[in-house]
């Protein structure tokens, strides 16, 4: 499951994204030691983590769900619908169109 961003630059974009939430200034996720986001909301935190995947023309954000407690369908719809407003708000100039998987992906999915 994962959300999908054709962008010119992927590299570019991802250290303005990381260097934004570094500064709080999208102060909905933080970055963990293995480079992946988590929302910061205490109730929400470290239930599930995306970790991106620039690659060329796009960058994919894979969620990566916790051992416990067992990721539903509601918390993963949470965490993309959290996610697309965040780069739909923040990031519109940079952001035309995005594209969500709700198929396991033997590419990005672990």
């Amino acid at each position: 499951m994962a959300i999908t961003i054709p962008i010119n630059d992927p590299l570019e974009f991802l250290q303005q994204f990381k260097a934004d939430i570094t500064a709080q200034r999208t102060d909905e996720w933080v970055w963990d030691a293995d480079g992946d986001i988590t929302l910061s909301h205490p109730e929400y935190r470290s239930k599930a983590w995306f970790r991106p995947y620039p690659k060329s023309g796009k960058l994919v954000f894979a969620i990566i769900p916790a051992s416990e407690p067992k990721m539903t369908r509601g918390l993963s719809a949470y965490y993309h619908g959290r996610l697309l407003e965040t780069l739909l708000a923040r990031y519109q100039n940079e952001v035309g169109e995005t594209m969500i998987s709700s198929v396991v992906s033997k590419f990005y999915d672990l």
